[in-house]
C-alpha cells in the first residue's frame, strides 16, 4: 500500500472511531509478565513445540521462545500461552 493511500486509510479509521487493529486485521498481543502471552486475531500456528511457538499473524510470524510452553485457550481468534517466556520475535 503506497503511503499516501496508507495515511488516507488510518485517518478514516481514526475518524471512524473504530480500533484499528479490527479494520486493519492487526494482531493485539497482551505480555503478562515472563509466564503468559494472549494474541487476537492471529491467523494460526506454524509451530508448537515447548520451546518454541510460532504464530501466523496477518503480517508477520510472530515467534515465541521459552520453556513449557502451552496453549490454555486456542481459538480461531485467541490464544492463550503459557509458561517461562525467553523471547519474542517479529519476523516479516
Amino acid at each position: 500500500m503506497k503511503k499516501e493511500q496508507k495515511t488516507r486509510t488510518e485517518n478514516f479509521i481514526t475518524s471512524l472511531e473504530l480500533p484499528k487493529d479490527v479494520i486493519l486485521k492487526d494482531a493485539d498481543i497482551h505480555i503478562m509478565g515472563n509466564h503468559e502471552i494472549l494474541i487476537e486475531n492471529h491467523r494460526g500456528l506454524l509451530l508448537f513445540e515447548s520451546e518454541k511457538v510460532i504464530v501466523m499473524t496477518e503480517k508477520v510470524q510472530l515467534i515465541i521462545t521459552g520453556r513449557g510452553l502451552s496453549a490454555t485457550r486456542f481459538d480461531p481468534d485467541l490464544l492463550h500461552i503459557c509458561g517461562i517466556l525467553t523471547g519474542i520475535e517479529f519476523r516479516v
